[in-house]
């Protein structure tokens, strides 16, 4: 099975890293490294959602659930939105959530 790539942000509390495997909190970590820095410039944006790097891992885990369960897929991506719209504009994550919420949400 491949590893963890994309967290919610009440995955990445403290609390919650602690209580998981080391494998899985290495990713973790990655993860919200990569939202807090972000792509920088527009051509490493475009690489890193094709890679699906950073907030573009949730588009990545959107588009498997959508193969394997549609129910998962749609609770999945209603957390996902409920996330993003809770996003002060000065989050580090706004930017690339802007971007896959308007990929979700207007097909």
């Amino acid at each position: 099975m491949k590893p963890r790539t994309a967290f919610f942000i009440e995955d990445l509390t403290e609390q919650a890293l602690s209580l998981m495997d080391v494998e899985t909190r290495q990713a973790a970590e990655e993860f919200k490294q990569q939202c807090e820095d972000g792509p920088g410039d527009g051509s490493i944006d475009i690489e890193w959602q094709e890679s699906c790097k950073g907030y573009y891992a949730h588009l990545e885990v959107l588009d498997q659930l959508k193969q394997i369960s549609p129910k998962d897929y749609q609770t999945y991506r209603n957390r996902l939105v409920k996330e993003i719209e809770s996003l002060a504009p000065s989050s580090s994550r706004f930017y690339m959530a802007s971007i896959v919420k308007r990929q979700i949400v207007e097909p």
